[in-house]
């Protein structure tokens, strides 16, 4: 795209779409989160599991709750136990 800024050409080009989304972990209260990630994933899964034990392979099942839309972001609310939970957002088309 060639613009003008201030009088000044410039040229600015954007390439890749490698950007992962960033999966937001807000805790709120009685032992729930809300995880939230922009629209612009779409197609990302939410995905937990309770484990990253590096000498096995953890399973990733995912998160079942269907997102809601709020503010163009995706917001699940999750129930979380009182052991170690772990949450990644996945895109499975690689």
């Amino acid at each position: 795209m060639l613009t003008d800024y201030g009088g000044v050409p410039y040229t600015l080009t954007v390439s890749g779409g490698d950007c992962r989304p960033a999966l937001n972990i807000t805790d709120v209260g009685a032992g729930k989160a809300l995880l939230d990630w922009t629209t612009a994933a779409l197609g990302y899964q939410l995905e937990t599991t309770n484990t990253l034990d590096t000498g096995a392979s953890p399973i990733w099942p995912s998160v079942t709750a269907v997102p809601a839309v709020v503010n163009s972001r995706f917001h699940v609310t999750n129930a979380v136990p009182s052991s170690n939970q772990f949450y990644r957002l996945r895109n499975p088309v690689p």
